[in-house]
């Protein structure tokens, strides 16, 4: 999907999700990692998507779940002015660590 508005509605309906999981008495460690996936997973495609002011802004309101986390997602997060890097970046973790089979399962190029 590389509509942003699709993505962004997307993106409303998983967070609405949570926040119904929160109101049935889910875990709050268990929800604040799934939001940080939802948001890191939204960011991904609003950057293949090739729209850099949401991508750069989702990663900024999400800033706490970004910046105390290791890995890809604190690497999004510092580089989150300079999308060019983030592309290069996320593409070459694509090669080494998603198998083909994930890969589609993702529907990622």
């Amino acid at each position: 999907v590389t509509d942003a508005a699709r993505i962004t509605r997307s993106l409303d309906d998983q967070l609405h999700t949570l926040e119904r999981a929160r109101a049935f008495g889910a875990s709050p460690a268990a929800l604040g990692a799934a939001e940080a996936r939802v948001r890191l997973l939204t960011a991904l495609q609003y950057l293949d998507g090739g729209h850099d002011a949401a991508f750069r802004r989702l990663l900024e309101s999400g800033g706490a779940a970004f910046s105390a986390a290791g890995g890809a997602r604190r690497a999004l997060y510092l580089l989150r002015r300079h999308p060019a890097a983030c592309r290069v970046l996320a593409r070459a973790y694509r090669s080494l660590y998603v198998t083909p089979r994930r890969r589609l399962a993702m529907r990622i190029s």
